[in-house]
């Protein structure tokens, strides 16, 4: 009898035992498994002031996202070089095996697009180049054209009643790039250019192009030029004399510009996407005590864009993840809607300048 017990009591515990593995199986089988997202950005570097607003673009997009998307993002350092962009391009794809990049800068984004292309990988960038996207059915652009922020550099020139333009290029795809927008327009809106020269991204005496700038007699001068070379051009301007009003980039608004250029910085002109967005400056300033620059709102806009794309769609893989990116024509963030239009985000350009140390909209 008691024999008899023992074994009844075995088999209901067995059974029992059969039950709960069985509910942990099915649990564990129908966890899907996260998509994995490669973020290539400009961490280390010349570059590294836009990687920290890349990242809290994205820290605040991710505190935004439905936790039931399951997105697992792998960040990779590219420092800005295109070489360095395509060895981490090759591990997150072969390695981790993630099913779509995210990326900053217009370089690494030139040199990543072909691999984008031939291994039919989704690649959303903070990129100007106007080829990117029109070169590769699987780019979405992060950021507005070139041709599109050059003629916003010509208008603004135009608009402020400067018709004599001296013009300094880095020779980097995304001033390069921009400095063809801008004379392309310039040239429609009857600008003259009277001084054009490229000098190199890494060139930071400007005495003789400054001789040069100054026989040329513009009435503005803009400074299509790296993130590093802004404050050293300005200030050797001003300190040779030649006060005239200046254009740059949106580099011109980062504080590490004006902190180096110190009052040679005032009045300095640049076109940059909008950032004139209430919850996402509260967010940042509460969070990281900073203000939102064009590449902090590109890799925002680029986060939510990927986690709208993701929602709802089971076991993603490349392929249908780059089908839902296709389809979007607005991404929904709780700082508005953004257009798409042919695979381009479509950001307002607003000019901005220099005042007492600080940005502002002109």
């Amino acid at each position: 009898m008691i024999g008899q017990l023992n074994i009844r009591v075995f088999l209901l515990f067995i059974v029992v035992l059969f039950v709960a593995f069985s509910e942990v199986y099915a649990q564990t089988s129908t966890t899907k498994s996260p998509a994995k997202i490669g973020m290539i950005l400009p961490l280390s570097g010349p570059y590294a002031a836009l990687g920290t607003d890349n990242q809290q673009g994205i820290d605040i997009a991710k505190s935004e996202i439905d936790p039931a998307i399951n997105i697992d993002f792998i960040f990779a350092d590219s420092r800005g070089e295109a070489a360095t962009a395509v060895v981490e391009f090759k591990k997150l794809l072969d390695l981790n095996q993630v099913i779509g990049i995210l990326f900053f800068r217009g370089p690494v984004g030139m040199a990543l697009n072909p691999l984008s292309k031939s291994s039919k990988l989704p690649l959303l960038g903070g990129i100007s180049n106007k080829d990117f996207a029109l070169s590769n059915e699987y780019a979405f652009q992060l950021w507005p054209r070139s041709d599109v922020e050059g003629e916003a550099q010509a208008s603004a020139l135009k608009d402020k009643g400067f018709s004599r333009i001296a013009l300094v290029s880095a020779q980097d795809d995304y001033t390069i790039a921009l400095s063809s927008g801008l004379k392309n327009e310039a040239k429609r809106l009857n600008l003259t250019l009277v001084y054009d020269e490229e000098i190199l991204p890494t060139e930071t005496d400007f005495r003789i192009l400054i001789t040069n700038i100054k026989r040329s007699q513009p009435d503005v001068i803009v400074m299509n030029v790296g993130l590093t070379q802004i404050a050293p051009l300005i200030s050797q301007l001003r300190q040779q004399g030649l006060n005239i009003p200046a254009l740059s980039t949106f580099f011109a608004g980062k504080k590490e510009v004006a902190i180096a250029a110190g009052k040679a910085a005032e009045g300095l002109m640049y076109i940059e996407i909008s950032t004139n967005l209430k919850k996402l400056r509260a967010d940042l300033k509460a969070r990281f005590e900073s203000t939102p620059s064009g590449a902090t709102l590109s890799a925002y806009v680029g986060t939510i864009m990927i986690a709208q794309a993701l929602k709802g769609l089971n076991d993603p893989n490349s392929a249908s993840f780059y089908a839902r990116l296709a389809s979007i024509k607005e991404i929904q963030t709780l700082n508005g809607a953004f257009a798409v239009k042919d695979r381009v985000v479509q950001f307002p350009l607003v000019l901005r300048g220099i005042k007492n140390g600080l940005p502002e909209d002109f």
